[in-house]
């Protein structure tokens, strides 16, 4: 059985602007921990998929915990994530007929620096499954899951049948387009069905027979200010609240509008330029701080806490820097409380 790490209870979040932030991020800490570390290091995986699609084509499946939101609020969601590592765990078993060989959680890849989301999981099998091998193998975890869980329809599943020769950030990107698509056919037709991607030999790939955009197999880097932590992030926040740190979190609101209505470049640079005004202007005022990049939210460790005035200077500062200065531009913020 994967053994889930817990951490002792974090001190509850005094929000002075957003309740969601503050409840978001208290959650991810508060949760079992369970990191890709405890199934394979990322670098080996990364290196041991590269392979594979060198030589024989791989199958990437991407997993997200359906209601993972309300779940969480329920109290029920770290059962739900462990129940999926288990199963994901069993079926990888050769005497279940497996044949996985990485799983991790969350989706820090496309070279993005993003802070894995901890109800996400991502693994690979060896070789090209056709679609019936797929739901096959979709149909055994899904069935394990239901009677560890006592739930139907518990995963959104995003796959790419690899073939040999791709580059490794295509066929997870196809598998991540494919995720994309499973929820919005959750959404619009209450359908639950592993949604499959096919990237051939030449690095094109097709969703349902239609071919998908070149750019979006493109692997844009996302520029930070210098300094910004991202590995780890989650058990060095932990470790910043046990020496008795200030934690200050920051955060552009709204941010899934702006990816959604300007799309994901213009939300980037919204984060670049939130993490430049933040060291910015924490240098300027000479406040020494570790910054840590979980999702879309900069969280500061300082040894003391920052005025709310010097958050609203941050704030114009992004604006500022932004060609476009709409309202929810703004920054939200919230400290932990004593």
């Amino acid at each position: 059985m994967t053994e889930a790490i817990t951490t002792r209870e974090t001190p509850s979040i005094f929000c002075l602007k957003n309740n969601d932030l503050s409840a978001h991020l208290t959650q991810m800490l508060q949760e079992p921990e369970i990191h890709q570390e405890n199934f394979l290091p990322r670098k080996k995986w990364e290196e041991e998929l590269s392979q594979e699609l060198l030589k024989q084509g791989a199958t990437v499946i991407f997993l997200d915990v359906v209601g993972g939101g309300q779940s969480a609020k329920q109290g029920n969601l770290p059962h739900r994530i462990q129940a999926i590592a288990d199963t994901i765990e069993e079926i990888s078993n050769p005497k279940n007929g497996g044949g996985i060989e990485a799983v991790t959680t969350g989706r820090r890849i496309f070279a993005q620096k993003r802070q894995p989301g901890s109800d996400e999981f991502l693994f690979f099998i060896e070789g090209i499954l056709k679609k019936g091998e797929v739901q096959k193998k979709i149909s055994q975890l899904k069935k394990r899951l239901r009677e560890k869980t006592g739930r139907e329809n518990d995963i959104y599943v995003g796959v790419c049948s690899a073939a040999p020769n791709n580059q490794i950030g295509q066929a997870l990107k196809s598998a991540d387009i494919a995720l994309t698509a499973a929820k919005e056919l959750a959404k619009n037709e209450k359908v639950f069905s592993p949604q499959i991607t096919v990237l051939n030999s030449l690095g094109q790939a097709s969703l349902n027979e239609s071919l998908i955009s070149p750019n979006q197999l493109e692997i844009n880097e996302l520029p930070l200010a210098e300094g910004i932590k991202t590995q780890d992030t989650i058990a060095q926040i932990r470790e910043e609240i046990e020496n008795g740190q200030q934690i200050t979190i920051i955060s552009p609101q709204q941010m899934r509008k702006i990816n959604k209505k300007y799309g994901m470049r213009e939300g980037n640079k919204t984060l670049t330029e939130t993490s430049e005004a933040i060291t910015g202007k924490l240098e300027e005022q000479g406040i020494k701080a570790n910054i840590y990049k979980v999702g879309t939210y900069f969280v500061v460790a300082t040894s003391q806490k920052i005025k709310p005035k010097t958050i609203e200077e941050i704030t114009a500062l992004t604006q500022a820097a932004l060609d476009k200065p709409l309202s929810f531009y703004g920054l939200g913020y919230a400290y932990f409380s004593e």
